[in-house]
């Protein structure tokens, strides 16, 4: 029984030693990607350089000289400060991370905030699903409403309860029940 559990103890053990050791580039990408975060910025508030500028400078390894030629210096930073205190470690910073990037998991657009997806709901086809009797009225008042949002912008069931009352039609013989007010199958639909 001992040996069982200690056959699951060191299996256990193992998976988090490997796991530790696989996910450690990822964190260490993301350590020096802070700190050189806290360089791009003190350049930027030192130069006439952008965040693509500076970038730019780095992958072609004349950031040192972009610093020299775009230096404001209007916080009394001195030029060689500047140099020493950020250049010079961000050089150092962007090596380390290039060595550890290929090790790093990398994340997709969704984990890094890059996606934003908006569904959108063809309304006037999903009165036509729900509709439990259609006939040509209700053909004709779908069709106004959905004219009706493209030339006005106003909210699709605002217009269906508009061109409904125009045309002397309720609700109620289309959707929810007989009993229904326009307004609460227009709640119910929503």
């Amino acid at each position: 029984m001992r040996k069982k559990n200690l056959f699951k103890v060191l299996f256990i053990l193992l998976v988090i030693a490997w796991s530790v050791v696989v996910l450690y580039p990822t964190y260490n990408v993301a350590q020096l990607q802070k700190k050189a975060e806290v360089h791009y910025s003190r350049i930027q508030e030192n130069t006439t350089l952008n965040r693509n500028e500076i970038r730019a400078a780095l992958s072609s390894a004349n950031l040192q000289l972009q610093v020299r030629n775009h230096f404001k210096g209007t916080n009394g930073t001195s030029l060689e400060a500047v140099i020493n205190s950020d250049v010079q470690p961000l050089i150092e910073l962007d090596h380390k991370i290039k060595l550890s990037e290929p090790k790093a998991i990398r994340l997709g657009l969704d984990l890094q905030g890059g996606t934003y997806l908006v569904y959108e709901v063809d309304l006037p086809q999903l009165m036509q699903n729900l509709a439990k009797a259609k006939d040509s009225e209700f053909e004709t008042a779908i069709r106004k409403t959905f004219s009706r949002i493209q030339t006005t912008n106003e909210d699709f069931f605002d217009a269906l309860l508009v061109v409904f009352e125009e045309q002397g039609l309720r609700l109620n013989r289309y959707f929810g029940g007989s009993r229904d007010s326009d307004e609460k199958v227009i709640e119910d639909l929503k």
